[in-house]
């Protein structure tokens, strides 16, 4: 189950810097269809269905928005490389 989680997080990290925040309804649908879908064959209760796709949508949220901290921290030190606060001067 980590190595999902860890994957989902991966997986919206990168969806992150491709795509804006509308990518996470068609992806989380595809989750839960994954988890449901591999969860009856083992043969799981409703329960731990239920928590196994609570887990993963929010590993797949934590992943997307860490992935946006991280291209704003990217941008925000590109552009003030030097100084810390700008002044216009005139």
């Amino acid at each position: 189950m980590y190595t999902i989680a860890f994957s989902c997080v991966l997986l919206a990290f990168i969806l992150s810097k491709y795509f804006k925040c509308y990518v996470l309804i068609p992806v989380s649908s595809l989750v839960a269809v994954g988890v449901l879908s591999a969860e009856n064959i083992v043969g799981r209760d409703t329960f731990g269905q239920a928590q196994d796709i609570a887990l993963l949508l929010v590993c797949l949220q934590l992943g997307y928005m860490f992935g946006m901290l991280a291209a704003a921290f990217r941008s925000g030190a590109a552009r003030s490389k030097t100084a810390l606060f700008r002044l216009k001067a005139k």
